[in-house]
Order: C-alpha cells, then structure tokens, then sequence
C-alpha cells in the first residue's frame, strides 16, 4: 500500500478485543450524560410535531412525502430515518430519554463497526487505534450522539462502514455484491 500501514489484499487481520473494548467505553463515557437532555427544537420537529411520527399518518406519509419543515427550514426527504422514528415513538412514545438512549446505542454500533474495520485493514496498533477511535472523537459525533435529528448522520455512518465491510469481503470472496449496494443506498 502507498501508506505502508494498511494490509494487502486478501490478509485479514483480527481486531483487537482490548482496543474494540476501550473504544467502546470510551465512546459511553463521553456521551452517557446526554441521556436525561430534553429533545430540542430540531428534534422535536422531528419527532412531536411531525405528524407522520407521532401522528395518524403512518407510512404512506412516511414513504411519499417530504419531511414536515419547522423554522423556516426547507423540507426534505427522508424515509429510513423516519421508518426508524415513527418505530422508536410507537415503542416508548415521547420519552426523550429513550431516544437518547438510542442514539448512543447507534453511536456505540458505529464505534464498534469502526473497530472491526480497522482490525480487518491493518495489523499497525497505532493505525488501528487512530482508525478506530476515530468515529468516537470527531466532532461530527457530538452533534449526531446529542441530538434525535443526529440519528440520520448516525445510521448513515453505519451504514458507509458495514459497506466498507461487506467491500472487504467482496474482494476476498466476491460475493455480496447487493448488499454492498444495499448500504450505500441507505447511506445516501
């Protein structure tokens, strides 16, 4: 590789239980706090005031319009993010905390899938740590981790890294093609 760090094709390194670990408490440790914060503007739009959330509208209003704007802001379209709110409303209604909870949980996945990416690209400790730590401590994270509306950014990470891992194995493999294609088009 032109870095010299990350591994040849068809290697496949483990990845570091202690380091996936730490990565993880790290991750909690720095965002626990946020679970007892209100939801805030953005998110209750989001949430309480979105008619196809809280309200009868269901997933023809979901799937086939736009995402209601409040504040002035311009309207947008985004089906997966709001399958996912209109399921976290019918499950624990407005409970700020539980949405919460759930963003750290989405944030804790992407940390972990991080790490499993780092662990299958290179052998070089300080290239692993750097690697997967980085989704913990950019500061794209804080905003996404924070605040409901961050959860699009979250499940878009997630789904750009599981391509990323389903590519690895694709080229070991060559199998998978779809599913590759399938976290991509989430990922948008």
């Amino acid at each position: 590789s032109a870095f010299g760090v990350f591994a040849t094709e068809g290697v496949r390194h483990a990845p570091s239980p202690m380091l996936m670990f730490s990565a993880l408490i790290l991750g909690l440790g720095l965002y626990l706090g946020s679970i007892d914060n209100p939801l805030m503007r953005p998110a209750q739009a989001l949430t309480a005031l979105n008619p196809a959330v809280a309200g009868r509208g269901g997933w023809s209003a979901i799937w086939l319009q736009p995402t209601p704007a409040h504040g002035g802001a311009q309207e947008v379209y985004r089906p997966v993010l709001q399958t996912l709110l209109w399921l976290e409303w019918r499950v624990w209604g407005n409970s700020p905390s539980s949405f919460h909870a759930f963003n750290l949980l989405l944030f804790l996945g992407a940390i972990f899938l991080s790490q499993l990416l780092a662990g299958r690209m290179t052998a070089h400790p300080g290239a692993r740590m750097a690697a997967g730590l980085l989704p913990a401590l950019h500061p794209m994270a804080s905003q996404s981790v924070l605040g409901v509306d961050g959860q699009g950014a979250l499940l878009s990470l997630l789904a750009c890294l599981a391509g990323c891992l389903e590519l690895l194995r694709w080229r070991r493999t060559r199998r998978g093609a779809a599913l590759i294609a399938a976290c991509q088009a989430v990922a948008v």
